[in-house]
């Protein structure tokens, strides 16, 4: 998906959400999978950001059903 297309903030969304559904990790007492699955969508939301990106304004994906 992203060696397809040009990295624009929705590209960079999607491929975070497909992040979210693919990710399988466990719920225990520190944090719930669902939570996790979420940090990790945006992680690599802040990893595009922090190599700066023209268009810039990933946002977050945590708290969007």
């Amino acid at each position: 998906m992203l060696t397809d297309h040009r990295l624009t903030s929705d590209i960079l969304k999607k491929a975070a959400n497909m992040v979210i559904r693919t990710v399988l990790p466990i719920t225990d007492i520190r944090a719930s999978a669902d939570y996790r699955r979420k940090v990790a969508g945006n992680l690599m939301l802040r990893l595009c950001d922090r190599y700066s990106f023209p268009d810039k304004d990933f946002g977050s994906v945590i708290g969007r059903g």
